[in-house]
């Protein structure tokens, strides 16, 4: 049993994260990959990083939703990001980050060195816009339906440019 409705965005964005990892075996690089799932709400809660015969650790964090408003902490996006190799950093958010006018230039300087993209669900949001104005992709859904496709899409598109930049 799910704590959540089949119909709900979270619902929708499981099937996304389950999409993406398909994608990523189908190219067969899953294997080649350190996974990492850190959601933010009224906390921010990592899986930390695990390799690909670990990733049920990282699914794990997939089915604990919680709610809140949505503020990220930047302790633990540190712990997570400031030691790690070059990553690509897939972002969703259905809204404002409420403390992101504090922490948006740490944020900035932390996520430098990794190929970051953010889905915005619904309207723009400053961080949104932010991430634009510094280059990253910024992903747009207006319908939960279309989320799971724009995640494949997205985490396909990232694969590929962040396999370039490393390699020129």
């Amino acid at each position: 049993m799910l704590p959540w409705a089949e119909n709900s965005k979270y619902h929708y964005t499981v099937l996304g994260l389950k999409g993406s990892l398909k994608e990523l075996q189908d190219q067969q690089i899953a294997p080649y990959i350190l996974f990492n799932s850190t959601m933010f709400s009224d906390e921010t809660i990592s899986s930390g990083w695990h390799d690909y015969a670990n990733i049920g650790e990282v699914k794990k964090r997939w089915y604990h939703p919680f709610g809140g408003g949505t503020s990220i902490d930047m302790a633990v996006m540190r712990e997570q990001l400031e030691k790690a190799a070059p990553s690509v950093v897939l972002m969703l958010s259905d809204g404002e980050i409420w403390n992101w006018r504090r922490i948006r230039d740490d944020f900035r300087q932390l996520t430098q060195k990794h190929y970051l993209a953010l889905i915005q669900m619904g309207n723009l949001s400053q961080a949104a816009e932010d991430l634009l104005s510094w280059g990253n992709p910024v992903e747009q859904v207006s319908e939960k339906d279309d989320l799971r496709k724009v995640m494949i899409d997205l985490t396909r598109k990232s694969v590929k440019t962040f396999t370039y930049l490393l390699n020129h």
